[in-house]
C-alpha cells in the first residue's frame, strides 16, 4: 500500500502570468520550448498549460513559489494572490534557485517518531546519537572530581554536585544503556574559565530516544525547549512568534527567500471570492453551449490582476457596442471548474474546466448511478475508485437521480456577482416540461457493457488501443496453438490404441470427443 502524505507543486513567479494564459498543449509546449519528450502514458501531456497549472495547484499541499528573484512585483503579486485564491489551504514559500528547507516541504513527522536530538537548561545540557548519548554539567573552577555525584544504573542517572540541589541531572531513562556499571566521566574545560563534568553513555540498543528521561520528566521540562529532528521547537507555545523557530504553519514577513511568504486571504486583499453552483437538474446541452460560446476569452497574453477588477458595466467597445450581459458576468471570472449533467449525454459525466484562455466541457465517466449491479461490482476494483464510491454514496447521492448533479465552482474578482452568473446558468437548466420529456426518454437507457471486461479495465489503466490489438493477437494465436496440440494429442491417443496400447485405460467419463477437437 502506498499513501501520499504530501503533494509539493513549484512555480515560476516570473511566468506564472503568461502560463496561466497559455493555450498550448503541455506536451507541445515543453517540446517547443526545452526539446523533451513526453511519457506516452502520461495524459497530462495532452492538457492545456493553463488547465494543468491551475489543477497542480489546486492538488497541493505545498506550493513553491520559485524564481521570486527575477519576478517583477506585478508578476510576483499575480502570482501570489491566484496561488491563494486557487488553494487557500496549501502553505506558500518563495524560494530563489529551488532553495527551501526541508522542513518548509517535507509532512509533519508523527508523534510516535519524533526525536529529539538534544536539551540545555540552567547548568546543564545532553544530546545523543542513535547509539549513545552525552550529559554534560557545568561547574565552577573549585569544584573538583571528588565532589561530583554521579550514578548510573541500566535505566537511571544522576549527575550533580554533592550536597547542592542544582544543576542537576536525576531520573528514570527513556531506554536502557549498556555497561551501566562501567560509565566514567571527565572534567573538561569548556573556554573562558568554564568547565563541566562529561559522561558518554552506550545505548543498549540503537535508536534515537523521544527525551532522556522517561515520559519527559525531568530537566527537559524547564529547558528553553528542545529542537527534534524536523527542524520544530516542540515545548513552544502557540503564541510563539520566534522567527528563529521553524514552526510548521508560521508566515514570518519579511523572512526573504526560503521562508514563508507573508499571505493574507486572497479575499481580504483583493476580493478575490468564490461560489458553488449546485442543482439536480440537466442543462439543456444546446443552450449551455451558446453560453459557452459568448464567455469573454481574455485576449492578452499575460494574466494581470487588473482585468478582475474591471467595473460591472465597462464603456463601449471601440466599435461602439456595449457589452452583453454575458460578458460583463463572466469577465471578472478567474478560475471555474467542476461537474457537468448534459441532457445529451444523459448517463455520463461531463468535466467542466476553466482556467485563463482555456474553457472545456469534456465528456468523461459513467455517473454512478447509471451502472448497474454488474457494472459497479467490476467498476470498484479499480484501485481507490471504491473509497470515491462511498464518499459518493454518503456525500452526492438523491434518492431520485443518485449522483447526477451539476456542481460548480467559480473563482473571481470582487466585480463578479454570483446573481448574474446564477442567472445565467439557471436559463442553461432544463424547464418543467422538458425535464418531463428528459425523464420520459431516458428512462430505459443503459450502459453499454464494452467497458466492463478485462479490455476495458486496461484500456481505463492506462493501455493504447495498439497494445490491446496486440494482446488480442497474442490471445488468439495461444488458443489456436492449445486447439493444434489436443488436436495432435488425440491423433496419437488413437493411434496408440489402435495397436493395443492403452486399450485397457478407460477415458475419463466427463472427457467427451469435444474436448479434442481443434479448429484448423
Amino acid at each position: 500500500r502506498t499513501e501520499v502524505k504530501q503533494v509539493v507543486t513549484v512555480v515560476d513567479a516570473s511566468t506564472f502570468g503568461q502560463d496561466w494564459m497559455d493555450t498550448r498543449r503541455a506536451q507541445d509546449r515543453n517540446e517547443e520550448v526545452k526539446g523533451e519528450q513526453h511519457d506516452e502514458k502520461n495524459k497530462a501531456r495532452l492538457e492545456n498549460v493553463g488547465q494543468l497549472l491551475a489543477e497542480q495547484v489546486e492538488w497541493a499541499d505545498v506550493v513553491i513559489i520559485n524564481k521570486t528573484d527575477l519576478a517583477s512585483e506585478e508578476e510576483l503579486k499575480t502570482t501570489l494572490e491566484v496561488v491563494q485564491a486557487l488553494n487557500a489551504r496549501a502553505r506558500t514559500v518563495a524560494a530563489e534557485f529551488g532553495r527551501v528547507p526541508p522542513s518548509a516541504v517535507l509532512p509533519e513527522v508523527p508523534k510516535g517518531l519524533k526525536a529529539v536530538e538534544g536539551d540545555s537548561g540552567d547548568g546543564w545540557s545532553w544530546a545523543q546519537t542513535s547509539s549513545s548519548l552525552t550529559v554534560r554539567l557545568f561547574i565552577d573552577a573549585a569544584v573538583k572530581g571528588r565532589d561530583i555525584d554521579f550514578k548510573v544504573g541500566t535505566r537511571t542517572l544522576s549527575l550533580g554536585v554533592r550536597n547542592r540541589a542544582a544543576p542537576r541531572l536525576e531520573g528514570r531513562l527513556a531506554g536502557d544503556l549498556r555497561d551501566a556499571g562501567e560509565a566514567l566521566f571527565e572534567i573538561e574545560a569548556e573556554g573562558s574559565g568554564r568547565r563541566c563534568a562529561v559522561a558518554t553513555l552506550d545505548k543498549r540498543r540503537h535508536g534515537m530516544w523521544p527525551g532522556l528521561f522517561e515520559g519527559g520528566s525531568g530537566p527537559s521540562d524547564s529547558g528553553r525547549g528542545h529542537q527534534s529532528q524536523d527542524g520544530q521547537h516542540n515545548d513552544c507555545a502557540e503564541s510563539c512568534n520566534d522567527p528563529a523557530h521553524q514552526h510548521r504553519g508560521h508566515q514570518q514577513a519579511g523572512q526573504g527567500p526560503g521562508g514563508s511568504v507573508p499571505l493574507t486571504r486572497a479575499q481580504e486583499r483583493f476580493g478575490i471570492h468564490s461560489f458553488t453552483f449546485q442543482r439536480r437538474r440537466p442543462f439543456s446541452a444546446a443552450r449551455l453551449e451558446s453560453l459557452l460560446k459568448a464567455w469573454p476569452i481574455p485576449k492578452k497574453h499575460l494574466l494581470a490582476l487588473d482585468e478582475l477588477f474591471s467595473p460591472p458595466t465597462p464603456p463601449p467597445h471601440e466599435g461602439g457596442t456595449v457589452p452583453t450581459t454575458e460578458e460583463r458576468a463572466l469577465r471578472p471570472v478567474l478560475r471555474s471548474k467542476g461537474f457537468c449533467w448534459l441532457d445529451s449525454e444523459p448517463l455520463r459525466q461531463h468535466v467542466w474546466a476553466h482556467a485563463g484562455k482555456t474553457l472545456s466541457v469534456r465528456r468523461a465517466d459513467w455517473w454512478w448511478a447509471a451502472l448497474d449491479p454488474e457494472q459497479l461490482k467490476f467498476k470498484v476494483t479499480y484501485p481507490g475508485v471504491e473509497a470515491e464510491y462511498r464518499v459518493a454514496k454518503r456525500e452526492k447521492w438523491d434518492k431520485e437521480v443518485g449522483d447526477r448533479r451539476q456542481e460548480l465552482v467559480f473563482i473571481g474578482g470582487p466585480q463578479m456577482r454570483e446573481q448574474d452568473i446564477l442567472a445565467l446558468l439557471e436559463a442553461c437548466l432544463l424547464t418543467d416540461a422538458e425535464f418531463d420529456a428528459f425523464r420520459e426518454r431516458t428512462q430505459k437507457l443503459e450502459v453499454p457493457n464494452d467497458e466492463f471486461h478485462l479490455g476495458g479495465l486496461l484500456k481505463n489503466l492506462g493501455a493504447t488501443e495498439d497494445q490491446l490489438s496486440e494482446m488480442n493477437v497474442k490471445a488468439e494465436s495461444r488458443q489456436r496453438e492449445e486447439g493444434l496440440s489436443n488436436k495432435v494429442d488425440r491423433q496419437d491417443t488413437d493411434f496408440l490404441r489402435s495397436l493395443g496400447v492403452g486399450s485397457t485405460i478407460e477415458l475419463d467419463s466427463e472427457q467427451s470427443e469435444e474436448d479434442f477437437e481443434a479448429v484448423d
